[in-house]
């Protein structure tokens, strides 16, 4: 984060979380052998607890694959109840969740600042829609702050991280109003303090 940076009111934010449930993300490669589904749920358990002390109505949901299921104000104690109820497997279509995800955002960025946290381990199918979505997206907004999207990276896919690092580096270059997109592997950000991951989000 530069020394220009702001920090964001944790007290002031709204979270959207994706969640990659592609047939993928059942692959053990994380760091401690377990699927790439079930580290991904510790980590997202662990920022909705984290959030939960600053907003208590509840984070959005969306998990997706070649479909996707959302899951509006969901509190820190039915997070395991509701991400239990999915399962791996499919594709990664991340076009409509991102979409969805945007139009929540769109409709609250008035009121408070909006974060959308992607957890995903590959890259998805139509990465050019993906790319011009988040541009497009862009362009609707007046304020850098008023929108970031930081894409949490689970396991090994090396492709992905190539795709994720060109939408944190890349955007602005193609058309985006701001630069929005933070990328990060899910072991750097685990464990780490809220305050910080959400600014570097808004900030990078």
């Amino acid at each position: 984060m530069s020394t220009a940076a702001k920090a964001i009111n944790l007290a002031n934010l709204d979270v959207t979380v994706l969640i990659d449930q592609s047939g993928s993300m059942e692959t053990p490669d994380t760091l401690n052998k377990k699927s790439r589904w079930d580290y991904s749920k510790e980590a997202a358990q662990g920022f909705t607890s984290a959030l939960a002390k600053f907003d208590d109505d509840g984070i959005d949901l969306i998990f997706f694959n070649r479909s996707q299921t959302v899951y509006e104000k969901v509190k820190d104690s039915s997070f395991i109840e509701t991400w239990n109820k999915q399962r791996p497997g499919g594709g990664t279509d991340l076009v409509a969740p991102l979409t969805k995800a945007f139009a929540l955002a769109e409709k609250r960025w008035n009121e408070k600042n909006q974060l959308i946290i992607v957890f995903t381990d590959g890259a998805p199918d139509d990465k050019d829609s993906v790319a011009q979505a988040i541009i497009n997206f862009t362009k609707k907004m007046e304020r850098d702050e008023q929108c970031a999207i930081l894409f949490a990276r689970v396991g090994q896919d090396s492709s992905a991280k190539a795709f994720l690092e060109m939408l944190d580096d890349g955007l602005v270059a193609k058309g985006a109003k701001f630069d929005i997109v933070d990328c990060d592997e899910i072991d750097t950000i685990v464990g780490k303090d809220l305050q910080l991951v959400v600014d570097k989000a808004f900030n990078d």
